[in-house]
């Protein structure tokens, strides 16, 4: 409904009645800064599903639409791993095997745009953010183990003391077999 925010609208419904699963993980605010920014790193994401009706039954409960995401195994032939900087947010990425078939990864990012807007705005926006990705994937005679987390966080802090502060932490953990 805007271009300053990256909530979506199905079917007439609101920005917070479509399920974002994250690797079967819900998450609930799938936000940063008031809907400016996706809590989902692109570079993480290996396949992502859209249902906009007719929702299989393991998704119920939902009025406009599901979005079921499947992040990306880590790296099976070595370490690697990537780092950005820019005037929003700055963001490091690792990954790698653990032996064979077995990988890890882990995805951080953290918003860098309180000073960038202080020199341009003289009334800077108080929000900073940050989120937190990891995920391990081992192989076994039986199948696969999984163990994957996310966790996020957004501050408002305005530069006036009268004013309230606010904080919201979102966290979600998953085991797979």
């Amino acid at each position: 409904t805007s271009d300053v925010s990256a909530k979506f609208y199905v079917r007439g419904g609101a920005g917070d009645q479509n399920l974002i699963l994250l690797d079967g993980m819900k998450l609930y605010n799938p936000f940063h800064a008031f809907g400016l920014f996706s809590v989902l790193d692109p570079e993480i994401i290996k396949a992502a599903e859209v249902y906009t009706g007719a929702f299989p039954a393991g998704y119920g409960n939902r009025l406009s639409s599901v979005v079921n995401v499947t992040t990306r195994d880590g790296n099976h032939a070595g370490l690697s791993g990537t780092a950005n900087l820019n005037f929003l947010s700055g963001k490091l990425q690792l990954e790698g095997p653990f032996t064979g078939d077995n990988s890890w990864l882990i995805s951080g990012r953290s918003s860098m745009f309180s000073g960038t807007i202080n020199k341009m705005i003289p009334n800077p926006a108080p929000t900073t953010f940050y989120d937190l990705f990891f995920k391990g994937t081992a192989g076994t005679e039986t199948g696969r183990l999984g163990l994957r987390g996310y966790t996020s966080g957004d501050d408002i802090t305005p530069s006036d003391p009268t004013q309230p502060n606010h904080q919201w932490r979102s966290s979600a953990f998953s085991g797979v077999l």
